[in-house]
């Protein structure tokens, strides 16, 4: 059986360390992030040498390592934190060795499966302590006097990528059972639900709302919309929104139902200061982590704006490389129903970085899974096409 099989351990065990810090406890126990950092470490290892193991080096991988060299070079020339920027990309690092290592080894059913567990014990968790903690577990209070509300997964809206990692899995789940909806999945979709409502999140709203219209638009009208169309529409409201500032497009959306203003919570100042920023060192950028705060007392609130800021025009020019290399690998399998989950998945992500910042990591979790997708080595999902038609080699 799938889940006492040693493989199935194995990776639960790895990911474990990774997927815990997510836990509030890690900010507010020096002695468990301490605990967790040490199993970092360990997992980070075990998986580095399964990876050179598997004695492949893909065009991924080639993207990630030229992007993290980059980096780490603002990070000298500035002076900036060597430590920090190992530990983020460590963790970066962790994600792309130990999916692409389950898919080559052909053990990617008990790597989704274990991620499958963790995330969705996490979201179980974190939604009966709001349900029981409504204001939180613990807040702080910004120079703007905001209330920043920290509930078991942390920062409302830093958990938003969790949720999308769990949209993910169950999605790959459904897929996985045929496109039957079991009991599990109607349990893990009220989890996720309930995780949304409850706090409140507008980015969180925003890219549930995105993902549906995706899944279905590109499911019931895939001979006129797809997620590729999805992907570039996405791309290009980031843009418009954060460059032209036409936000007033969907003031119905953004002041009818997230009944926000059109500064989008005082985004726009924070990104004007950023790119007086940007001006000041375009091409190296200032050598930060991801989440620093580097715009008065703010990380940039828009995700590549703030990978401009970490590296330069360089840094976000190999970034978005890493996106092109993913990209072009899932429009060649766009049959393949785990792609057009995965690139549901990636146009709310892109939605979501346009006002917000989160942890390199969880990106490349979802970026890893959605390039090795295409050989998910599983049933056919019931629509006329099978698992692996169109597949194509690397």
């Amino acid at each position: 059986m799938l889940l006492i099989d040693r493989s199935y351990f194995k990776y639960f065990l790895l990911f474990i360390p990774y997927l815990l810090s997510a836990v509030i406890y890690t900010q507010l126990s020096d002695a468990f992030a301490n605990i967790l950092l040490l199993g970092k470490l360990i997992s980070f290892v075990i998986v580095a040498f399964l990876y050179l193991k598997k004695g492949t080096i893909t065009s991924l991988d080639v993207a990630v390592f030229l992007y993290c060299v980059w980096w780490f070079a603002s990070v000298i020339i500035n002076r900036g934190s060597i430590l920090e920027y190992v530990k983020e990309v460590v963790t970066i690092l962790f994600y792309l060795f130990i999916i692409e290592e389950s898919f080559f080894s052909n053990n990617n059913k008990y790597a989704i499966k274990s991620l499958s567990l963790i995330v969705g014990f996490e979201l179980f968790v974190n939604f009966v302590l709001l349900i029981i903690f409504p204001e939180g577990l613990w807040s702080t209070t910004s120079n703007y006097d905001d209330v920043a509300r920290y509930n078991f997964l942390g920062l409302d809206n830093q958990v938003t990528p969790i949720l999308l990692l769990g949209v993910l899995l169950l999605g790959m789940g459904f897929v996985l059972n045929e496109c039957r909806i079991t009991l599990n999945e109607v349990f893990s979709g009220i989890i996720i639900l309930g995780n949304v409502v409850l706090m409140q999140s507008g980015t969180a709203i925003t890219a549930m709302i995105v993902v549906i219209a995706v899944l279905l638009l590109a499911t019931r009208f895939k001979k006129v919309f797809n997620v590729k169309i999805a992907i570039y529409i996405a791309g290009a409201v980031l843009v418009g929104i954060v460059v032209f500032r036409i936000q007033n497009i969907f003031a119905f959306f953004i002041e009818g139902v997230l009944e926000k203003d059109l500064s989008l919570t005082n985004r726009v100042t924070i990104w004007d200061r950023a790119f007086e920023m940007i001006a000041a060192k375009p091409i190296v950028g200032y050598g930060i982590g991801t989440l620093d705060t580097v715009v008065v007392d703010r990380n940039a609130h828009n995700f590549f704006l703030q990978i401009i800021l970490q590296s330069g025009v360089v840094g976000l020019t190999l970034y978005l490389n890493i996106f092109r290399v993913v990209l072009k690998k899932m429009f060649a399998n766009m049959s393949n129903l785990y792609i057009v989950v995965a690139g549901s998945i990636i146009v709310g992500y892109i939605v979501c970085c346009i006002t917000e910042v989160y942890a390199q990591g969880w990106l490349m979790l979802i970026l890893s899974i959605a390039y090795s997708a295409y050989s998910f080595d599983m049933l056919p999902y019931g629509l006329g096409v099978g698992a692996n038609s169109g597949k194509t080699s690397d």
